[in-house]
């Protein structure tokens, strides 16, 4: 059986964002195929609950740099503004780029887990825990290496940066260039990249010429069942989900209040927008109660009630990258998804057929107000959108993906 090492920069449980939905489900598929090993941010105990439903499989054997932490070394008997940055540069065997510290306070637990144990593969999660592959190459040179790509970096941070309107400072204009040039030469770092979208792949495996995987992101539809509710066409109010922290959900917030929901109450005056998940900023969340019939819900233990309060789920990104979670869960529970193509994008999907998409305001809002409208159509799209995802998202199908692509990556 092969040993599968994943490092993940972040906590788990419970689940929030995005990337830590795919992180865990990842790991979830692969403790079916592999033994597993995992570096979490976070502490055992709390990885081992039950958390709203969901808990790490009890095969997989979690490492936590909260729990452990690194042993004092050399470096730290040096001023604390130079050591930990030649400690890093001495990891990596490189002077280039600023020190990062999720290599810092989980190498002694890489170099234990590989000095115990003959790793096979090691799943990089992120362009961050990427910055162990040159310690990970020198210490375990059998091991293949893989950067799971949640997106292609350099392009969203670039896209976030304009959205917002200001002039990239000197530091924003170096993580820019810094993450590109790494993403331009994976093949120094990895054996292989999985991407969420046949787009993602083409930028990032394609410069680098190393082989390039599609792992989608997916949905759990037997968590996220299939609401057949007849009376779901009826229901006034209208959904938005996701981290509102991230630069990509703010933009949609605000084109949404400022564009888009003035022209739904225009057609439908007693419609109610639910702006549900947490991390909002202050100032956009004032906005947002000022707007009328908008609530801001906040974070919720579980997104699934508020998805049944709903008719439509609403997804206009205008920048990112990867694929939407967010949508999927709609479909999975049969909540009809109007999006724009750069929210639908990575996903082989079918304006008309099982999702809506426009990328004008105006015809955004006319498209929603239609469905409404509708209540044929509207169930149409909803059942034929749920057998979408459970044909070809979800995570069984795609965990079987993974196991196809690592047992690729690590035969002779």
């Amino acid at each position: 059986m092969p040993r599968i090492l994943t490092i993940c920069p972040y906590p788990l449980l419970p689940l929030r964002g995005g990337g830590g939905l795919r992180c865990f489900h990842l790991l979830r598929q692969l403790a079916r195929h592999h033994e597993v090993h995992a570096v979490i941010f976070q502490d055992e105990a709390e990885l081992r609950r039950d958390k709203e439903g969901y808990q790490l499989p009890d095969n997989v054997t979690l490492h936590s740099p909260i729990d452990k932490k690194p042993p004092k070394s050399l470096f730290d008997r040096l001023p604390r503004r130079i050591g930990p940055a030649l400690h890093y540069r001495w990891l990596r065997r490189s002077w280039s780029g600023p020190a990062e510290g999720t290599l810092l306070a989980c190498q002694h637990l890489l170099c234990r887990i590989v000095k115990e144990h003959a790793i096979d593969a090691v799943v990089f999660e992120h362009l961050q825990t990427m910055k162990a592959a040159p310690l990970l190459r020198r210490l375990s040179p059998a091991s293949k290496l893989i950067l799971d790509a949640h997106n292609v970096d350099h392009l969203l941070f670039a896209a976030e940066m304009e959205k917002e309107g200001f002039q990239p400072s000197a530091a924003g204009l170096g993580l820019i260039r810094r993450t590109a040039w790494e993403e331009c030469h994976l093949d120094r770092f990895v054996d292989a990249v999985w991407c969420c979208s046949e787009q993602d792949r083409q930028k990032l495996a394609t410069p680098s010429g190393i082989p390039g995987y599609l792992i989608p992101n997916g949905v759990d539809c037997s968590f996220f069942e299939y609401d057949d509710s007849m009376l779901k066409a009826d229901s006034p109010y209208l959904l938005f989900s996701g981290a509102m922290q991230t630069e990509a959900n703010k933009d949609a917030v605000r084109w949404l209040i400022r564009d888009i929901w003035p022209r739904l109450l225009d057609r439908h005056p007693g419609l109610r927008l639910l702006l549900v998940g947490g991390g909002m900023p202050d100032e956009l969340a004032a906005e947002a109660v000022k707007a009328p019939a908008v609530e801001v819900v906040g974070e919720v233990p579980d997104v699934r009630p508020y998805f049944r309060k709903a008719s439509l789920a609403l997804v206009p990104l205008r920048i990112g990258s990867g694929t939407r979670l967010k949508i999927m869960e709609a479909m999975a529970q049969g909540n009809p998804v109007v999006s724009t193509t750069k929210g639908a994008e990575g996903l082989d999907l079918r304006h008309g057929e099982n999702i809506l998409l426009a990328d004008a305001a105006e015809s955004f809002a006319a498209l929603a107000a239609d469905l409404l409208d509708d209540a044929a159509r509207f169930e149409r799209i909803g059942r034929n959108a749920r057998g979408f995802v459970e044909n070809r998202y979800n995570w069984d199908i795609i965990g079987h993906s993974a196991t196809e692509a690592i047992n690729e990556i690590i035969s002779p």
